[in-house]
């Protein structure tokens, strides 16, 4: 049987002490080529060429078990095809490399069966923590990383029935009075409301404050909710948008990026144009919002923001050095063409 090679053999063979080995291979290499490891380039570069020569392969499970540590974290995103959260875990992503940190990704998909399926994986793996974007249901599912005192950070949506976890939230009441402010400003009175069908905490709360925002700026007797089912099929939009129009909807605020999207091909099957026939104030980020003419204005949530706080308060939490807390972000009304001045 072949010998195992271990760090002592090349640490012998690269004529160094096996913890300068360890301090080699567990460094990070920057974009310039260059290790984050406080020893001379080309020390670094002669024990990895002895490595891989010998053929070394780190023993990380026995790392694991003498450190108490995985030095990976999980991070469990609610849908995989939303371009927001896609951008919140690529900076997740860069954050946790540059920690020397591994990231373990699943997707519970809306669904709390895939949500207990993506934490009992992350838990069993052995993460030293999870970043969050939860599903609707499933506040009880979380119990797995509770007993086994695994630190828990929820980004954009919450849990509230879950208390140990941290939390990276945006100002959804700011959010939203900055959309119908923005709408006013131009003009705008009867502004209303289209939302997705989803008994999240941000769909609810967006409700919620959007009601608040015109009682507040004395246009309450306008505002109405739309609930928009979803799948639904473009010609029920359609039929929708339609009948809220002919009630004299001015202006459509849609606090989801996906369903601005769909309303903006519902209204262009219609022959209706924005802001000339209706005004759009849309959320979160979206290459479609600066390429169609007009643009489209919107409130944009911090992406990488989510991800630093989020990071930063997780590695907190796992160290000792910080306790469960809850941040809230800063959103932004961006102008565009959508709702400009009538």
């Amino acid at each position: 049987m072949k010998k195992r090679i271990t760090i002592k053999d090349v640490a012998r063979e690269a004529g160094v002490s096996i913890a300068l080995v360890s301090m080699a291979l567990n460094s990070r290499v920057g974009k310039d080529g260059k290790s984050n490891c406080k020893v001379k380039q080309e020390t670094i570069s002669r024990i990895r060429e002895v490595s891989e020569r010998l053929g070394y392969i780190p023993n990380n499970a026995a790392a694991q078990i003498s450190s108490g540590r995985s030095r990976t974290i999980g991070v469990i995103t609610s849908i995989m095809d939303s371009q927001f959260f896609t951008e919140i875990c690529k900076h997740i992503e860069r954050y946790a490399y540059s920690a020397g940190y591994s990231v373990i990704l699943s997707s519970a998909d809306e669904n709390a069966g895939k949500l207990y399926d993506a934490v009992h994986k992350a838990v069993g793996i052995g993460v030293d923590g999870m970043l969050v974007i939860p599903p609707a249901a499933g506040a009880e599912i979380m119990e797995a990383a509770r007993d086994l005192h695994i630190p828990v950070v929820f980004l954009e949506r919450d849990m509230p029935d879950y208390s140990p976890a941290g939390r990276v939230l945006l100002d959804n009441e700011k959010a939203c009075m900055l959309a119908v402010k923005g709408l006013i400003d131009n003009g705008y009175t009867r502004i209303e409301q289209l939302t997705m069908d989803l008994e999240v905490t941000t769909v609810i709360s967006k409700k919620e404050y959007y009601l608040k925002a015109m009682d507040e700026l004395g246009l309450s007797d306008f505002a109405h909710i739309s609930t928009v089912p979803e799948g639904i099929t473009t010609e029920d939009l359609v039929k929708l948008i339609a009948e809220r129009l002919e009630c004299g909807a001015e202006a459509f605020f849609i606090p989801s990026n996906d369903l601005t999207v769909s309303v903006l091909g519902a209204l262009r099957n219609m022959g209706l144009k924005t802001p000339d026939d209706v005004a759009i104030v849309g959320f979160d980020s979206c290459s479609i919002f600066d390429l169609h003419s007009p643009s489209i204005a919107h409130i944009k949530e911090p992406t990488e923001e989510f991800a630093r706080r989020g990071f930063d308060l997780l590695m907190g939490m796992m160290s000792g050095e910080d306790t469960p807390r809850t941040l809230l972000l800063e959103p932004e009304f961006v102008p565009g063409g959508s709702s400009s001045r009538r």
